[in-house]
């Protein structure tokens, strides 16, 4: 699998020109995600690194958590190259679902889901830390995404897989064809 998606990654990086950017949904939520730094956050699946390199330009000390070596490669050299604080670490979430380095005041992860993970996300937060999940909803005609029923939600069901926390924010929206349920959640205190 780790093969793949190392494949992948690199025809990703060859038919790219410029970065992608960080998801909309997380920039409209910037603010909230500043608000906990400085402090340590972790970029979850974080592939070639967009949010790790926001996290890390909005003050955090960022572990970037992916089982790509050439994604993390790459976003190795676009931290040393940008003098960023990204701790890139190939991490394979399927065996081990656990996190290096908690607490964290911020946790990202976007199209990836595994829901046992999630659980591990909320554990991993600091008090008052704050948790960002973006995932695919199933459909039947899709062109891209995943198609995998473990890898995509049904409506409603994400807020329910978070336990312990507050909702910050959470929609089902339209995104470049697909449905996104995305949800920013507080972890409670204690």
């Amino acid at each position: 699998m780790t093969a793949d998606w190392n494949e992948r990654f690199r025809r990703a990086l060859a038919d790219q020109d410029a970065p992608d950017p960080p998801a909309p949904w997380l920039l409209a939520h910037r603010d909230a995600l500043a608000a906990r730094a400085p402090g340590r956050a972790a970029d979850v699946a974080c592939g070639l690194g967009r949010h790790a390199v926001m996290l890390a330009e909005l003050g955090f000390e960022v572990d970037a958590l992916d089982a790509s070596e050439v994604a993390l490669e790459h976003l190795g050299g676009v931290a040393r190259d940008r003098g960023l604080e990204i701790r890139c670490e190939r991490v394979d979430l399927r065996t081990r679902p656990v996190l290096p380095r908690p607490p964290y005041a911020a946790l990202v992860v976007t199209n990836y889901l595994q829901r046992e993970l999630l659980g591990v996300l909320v554990d991993a937060l600091e008090p008052g830390g704050l948790l960002a999940v973006e995932g695919f909803l199933a459909q039947a005609d899709t062109e891209w995404g995943p198609s995998d029923p473990a890898m995509v939600l049904a409506p409603g069901e994400l807020p329910g897989l978070l336990g312990q926390t507050d909702v910050v924010a959470y929609d089902e929206a339209p995104h470049r064809g697909r449905v996104k349920a995305r949800i920013l959640v507080r972890r409670a205190a204690p």
